[in-house]
Order: C-alpha cells, then structure tokens, then sequence
C-alpha cells in the first residue's frame, strides 16, 4: 500500500486531513507530522492514518520516520522559513514531493521529483477565468462538472497491463496518455503501464465509478489476483518439516500482506497439533475436504471458487504440479530451503 507523509504545517492542514480521513483511508497510509496540538485535536487515529507531534527543526527526532519507505512527502507549511528547512532535509531521499508555495519571494530549483503547488499563481488564474474573453488553458475546461478526469494507474490496479479497449465498456473516451512525463501517441490497442496517468473523458457519475475500480486495490496485494492467500496441504504426503515450514511461511505473508484471509485447506487430513492453534483466528480459515484426495482437483477448484490472489507451495510440489498452477493464473510463491522472513523488503 502507498505510504504518505505529510508535514502539516497550517489551518488548512486540518481541512485537508479531514477530506483524508472522510474519503481516502482506503486509498493510502497516511503519516501525519504537525507542531501544534490544534492540528491532531480533530482527529483520532484509526486504520491506514498516524500522527506524530515533532518539532519540524528537530530533523534527528523524525528522520527515523523518513525511512519508512513513502510514496510521496507533501510539505504543508506556511511558515516559509519552516518550509524551506523541510525542504532542504527531505528532498535528499529522491522520494517525490509535493511542496505547497504560498509566497510570491520564494524560488524552488527545478527537480524531477518535486511537484510545486503555487497558491499565488492558482488563485490569480481562478480569478483570470472569471474574467470576460479569456481563454481557459486546461482549468475547469468544458461544464467544470467532472466530465474530465486525470487518473494515475497504480501498479497493483486491475487496469495495468490492460489495452486502452477496455474505457470502451464504459463509454469514456482516452483523450490524452502520460508517461515518464511525456505526452504519448496511442491506439486502442496500445498497453496501459503502471504509474500512466491519462486523461479521461465521460459522464461524471461513470467517471467517479472508474476511478474507484482503478484505485480500488493500489498496493493490497495480492489483489488484482484475488483477495485471499491460500495453502494446501496434503497431510499424507508432505513431510512434517516441509508442513512446519509452509505454515510458517504463510503465517509470516498473512501478518505482512493487506488481503482479506489465509485459507489453509487440508487433504488427507491426520493429527497435527500446530493447526489446532490456528482456528482461534478469525481471519484464519482452515477447511477440511475428507473426501477428494487429488491435490491437482483440489487447487482447480477452489481457484474457482475462494477468491484466492496467492497460492503458496514448496519446491517438490511446484515442479509436480507445475501445469496444474500455471494453468492457475495467479501468482505462486514457492518456498525455498531458506526462511522467507530473511526476505529484506518485506
């Protein structure tokens, strides 16, 4: 899931963690840094959100912080002399920025990865197109009801690797694509990549509906898969050590990855103490199937009908079923002699 930091440094910061927290906990983690109490009083922290009350000159007491692998730092200050601090600190960790500018005296170096929110120069242009006989370039074009929508395609979107064909099903037209910056030459059939921004065009309701589906599953993996990681184990013919170290593979992805449930699904079932533990979970499911006794069947069909995104397996199993699980279509995480949790980036 994206993970973003945001130094809330202003009144309107209160605004903007509302809108946050009343539409968009689903969509991200939210890292809330801020000074004065009046800014955290509003809120309560609940799932997906966060604050941490910093001095903002104290860079020792949060650079800890800045390790937590953001997507994006927006920096929301209007002490401009604050601002400028926080700039200089975080912009080393080539993570984007979003920096809000609310003075007409302060000059920022052009960089790739910094993004400029000038309040100056947005507010003149909104009183500009107000104006009689002006032309309007690119703000509120057409009834400014939500009739064109910019998207950015997330990496674990169900629209990534999809051709531009697909907004046909929903009569919205593509009328730009966005990538690496770059305005792009299309047709339908060409691939919609990860990180593309595109410029659509439609129904405002369709286009509130679209948007939702292509941010809906941003960094829950394993969705777009499915919703569920899934373990089978045959009891009769998987050596308890390769059991012991399946469970504990899946039990470390279970507490790491945002899915919905771990099915553990059980053939050939025996006495076997450590899933006795297990069923007290409640998103833990242990199913038991006294009566198929074919490993191949039995993964065929409930990929048809448990939802499942990750199926986790072993070396022996792999290369015995490999048909079997390509035919599957989803991704397998097969376990090796190492343990996965000596995995760095999980």
């Amino acid at each position: 899931m994206n993970k973003i930091l945001i130094f809330a440094g202003c009144d309107e910061s209160k605004l903007l963690i509302k809108k946050i927290v009343d539409n968009y906990l689903n969509l991200a983690e939210f890292h809330i840094l801020y000074e004065k109490d009046e800014i955290k009083n509003c809120f309560e922290e609940k799932e997906n959100i966060f604050f941490y009350k910093i001095n903002f000159y104290a860079y020792e007491a949060f650079k800890h912080i800045l390790k937590k692998d953001f997507n994006k730092i927006v920096i929301f200050v209007k002490n401009k002399n604050v601002a400028s601090y926080l700039l200089k600190r975080v912009k080393f960790y080539k993570t984007p920025i979003l920096f809000v500018k609310f003075w007409m005296d302060f000059e920022i170096n052009s960089e790739n990865y910094i993004e400029i929110i000038d309040v100056p120069e947005i507010v003149t242009n909104k009183i500009i197109d107000f104006l009689p006989n002006v032309p309007l370039f690119a703000r509120d074009v057409g009834l400014g009801v939500g009739e064109i929508l910019e998207v950015e395609i997330p990496p674990h979107s169900p629209f990534a690797y999809k051709q531009i064909a697909i907004f046909d099903r929903y009569n919205v037209k593509v009328a730009a694509l966005y990538r690496n910056n770059e305005l792009k030459n299309f047709k339908k059939t060409s691939i919609i990549l990860p990180n593309d921004k595109l410029i659509l065009v439609g129904k405002p309701e369709t286009l509130k509906q679209l948007f939702n589906q292509i941010k809906k599953n941003i960094g829950a993996f394993p969705q777009p898969y499915g919703q569920n990681i899934y373990l089978l184990l045959d009891m009769k013919n998987i050596k308890k050590n390769e059991i012991s170290k399946l469970l504990k593979a899946a039990l470390f992805l279970h507490r790491k990855l945002k899915h919905k449930k771990l099915i553990i699904k059980i053939i050939n079932p025996s006495l076997y103490t450590q899933l006795n533990k297990l069923h007290k979970f409640e998103n833990i499911q242990i199913l038991t199937d006294y009566i198929n006794q074919s490993y191949e069947k039995v993964l065929k069909e409930d990929n048809n009908k448990l939802n499942i995104g990750l199926f986790i397996t072993n070396n022996e199993l792999f290369f015995k079923y490999k048909k079997t699980f390509f035919e599957l279509k989803k991704p397998i995480l097969k376990i090796g002699d190492e343990s996965i949790k000596k995995c760095e980036a999980l």
